[in-house]
């Protein structure tokens, strides 16, 4: 997520500018048709595959075409709906989780709520436990191995 100081930092900009590759004018129709199709395929490599055949296929455009995965990056940014909760937007990764997870997903989805500004009873006992949980957990991996 970016912060927003990022914003007021004009170095960081001048230097994102500068990172920009170069796209001829006579290929910018055939990038712009291409970043759709990739970013769909993306969301239905991201639902419907092994996730290690979506990491592959990334790591190949990545590799041979850069451009592609940066089109392909910006398409599916410019298709997330800012003002959907992002539970709500992640909603369908709740079925994957296994049952005994479910607690974790209502965790989760209170947290998700609370960030976004809810400040329901539901939603404040549930980032409570949720903060909870996750001191918890820090405090687990901190404790020394006897």
């Amino acid at each position: 997520m970016v912060t927003p100081d990022r914003y007021n930092d004009a170095t960081a900009t001048l230097r994102a500018i500068h990172a920009c590759p170069h796209i001829p004018a006579t290929d910018k129709p055939d990038v712009a048709r291409r970043m759709i199709t990739d970013a769909l395929d993306v969301v239905g490599m991201v639902r419907d595959v092994d996730p290690r055949e979506t990491w592959g296929t990334l790591a190949l455009w990545a590799a041979e075409n850069p451009i592609r995965l940066y089109a392909a990056t910006v398409a599916l940014a410019c298709m997330v709906d800012i003002d959907r909760p992002v539970s709500d937007a992640l909603a369908w990764t709740d079925a994957l989780a296994p049952e005994s997870d479910s607690h974790a997903v209502e965790l989760r989805r209170a947290h998700a709520a609370y960030v976004q500004g809810s400040r329901a009873g539901r939603v404040c006992a549930g980032e409570r436990e949720y903060q909870r949980e996750k001191k918890r957990a820090q405090r687990r991996r901190l404790r020394p191995v006897a």
